[in-house]
């Protein structure tokens, strides 16, 4: 005999992050990841759109809401990721240098953007894809 269990919305967004499920789905091609600060996004991009089929030419990076939008492809990528700097725009084309230096497949995706943290410090901000 099966028991029903109840779960509270609390306990399904644990499982859910648990299991990398934390991405929503606004249509059976489309995905997007939201994260609570840059650092979470990042996280988030490396994780959840590792091995993935997308679509390269749609990734939308949405800085203010902290959200990426890709549509799923045909290209299998090594994953997503985020880098950004608080010093300048100079700095994070400096970061994103050494990044491809020590992995060649990267490139960017789209253009800089800024970004202000809850504590006022600005940020730019490169979304980047790993082949």
């Amino acid at each position: 005999m099966r028991k029903k269990i109840t779960i509270s919305e609390s306990e399904k967004n644990k499982i859910r992050e648990m299991y990398g499920l934390m991405f929503e789905q606004t249509s059976s091609n489309q995905i997007v990841i939201t994260g609570s600060d840059l650092n979470d996004l990042r996280n988030k991009l490396k994780t959840q759109t590792n091995g993935m089929l997308v679509d390269v030419n749609t990734a939308i990076l949405d800085i203010d809401n902290l959200k990426v939008t890709i549509n799923k492809g045909q290209e299998k990528i090594k994953n997503f990721s985020l880098i950004f700097s608080n010093v300048s725009e100079k700095e994070l084309d400096l970061v994103y240098q050494k990044v491809r230096k020590a992995n060649p497949t990267v490139e960017y995706i789209g253009k800089s953007q800024e970004y202000t943290g809850s504590d006022g410090t600005i940020y730019h901000c490169l979304l980047i894809v790993i082949r």
